[in-house]
């Protein structure tokens, strides 16, 4: 329940156009409802599985925004902790959203490998007996979704626990013949072994893969920004958790167990 309770704290503050925005919450003696900004075209997940993979220009599009995104989190000191196919959506736009935020944290954190994400994402340092980790988690695990979304595969697979957690903690990146060097350079610098090492999200930008293939421009920002703001404001009439008569009792459920 905790969990939970977390989830609603932060993602019910986080107002970014790459996250889904989560506008209410309720309860019943039975299940936990959350009110949800409505993403109509589903996970990437299926996306990369109906086309295998995608191009450079989708793919450098989606590294783009959800840099973005993770950029605003991270400078309201939250981490994510379980980016990964799933937990992105589409939007109507095609735009990526992120979703599900039920292994998020605020900074800084220190949890065991265990209770939180998905192991073909963990960055190396979360296999350390003591885990203390900050926002680069989510950059290595960013670097992971966009190998697999121009592979259609993961770098880091296997069959049994141990053999993946071994290759992700010391095995290196094999990279096809047929992937541009652009984006071999850029998942390189998100996927190095030490977090220290790791390009941060602001650099991004600068990569040539990044300038050459992702579609964006000031303008084209700035109208899905108003669009993303306009739709907020029609929706600004959802219940809110007060109307319910149920927030403080919510919170203090969760304090008591």
């Amino acid at each position: 329940m905790k969990q939970v309770q977390r989830e609603i704290e932060i993602q019910s503050h986080l107002k970014h156009p790459n996250i889904v925005r989560m506008y209410s919450y309720f309860y019943d003696t039975k299940r936990i409802y959350l009110v949800l900004e409505y993403v109509p075209r589903g996970e990437l997940s299926k996306e990369i599985n109906r086309f295998g993979h995608f191009g450079d220009s989708r793919a450098a599009t989606y590294v783009y925004q959800l840099s973005k995104a993770l950029s605003y989190c991270h400078q309201n000191d939250v981490i994510h902790r379980d980016i990964k196919p799933e937990n992105i959506l589409l939007g109507v736009r095609g735009e990526v959203k992120i979703a599900d935020f039920g292994s998020a944290v605020h900074l800084p954190a220190s949890r065991r490998m265990t209770t939180f994400g998905t192991l073909n994402y963990l960055a190396p340092e979360l296999f350390h007996l003591e885990c203390v980790h900050d926002h680069r988690v989510d950059i290595w695990s960013l670097g992971i979704l966009t190998f697999e979304m121009l592979t259609g595969h993961l770098p880091f697979d296997g069959e049994t626990f141990q053999e993946i957690s071994e290759k992700i903690q010391y095995a290196d990146v094999s990279y096809p013949d047929t992937l541009n060097l652009g984006a071999t350079k850029l998942i390189t610098s998100m996927l190095k072994k030490l977090s220290s090492q790791r390009v941060s999200l602001n650099e991004i930008d600068n990569y040539d893969w990044i300038k050459m293939y992702a579609e964006f421009s000031v303008n084209q920002c700035l109208a899905a920004l108003q669009d993303w703001e306009n739709v907020s404001n029609q929706n600004s009439t959802c219940p809110s958790s007060s109307s319910y008569e149920c927030s403080s009792t919510f919170v203090n459920t969760f304090s008591n167990d």
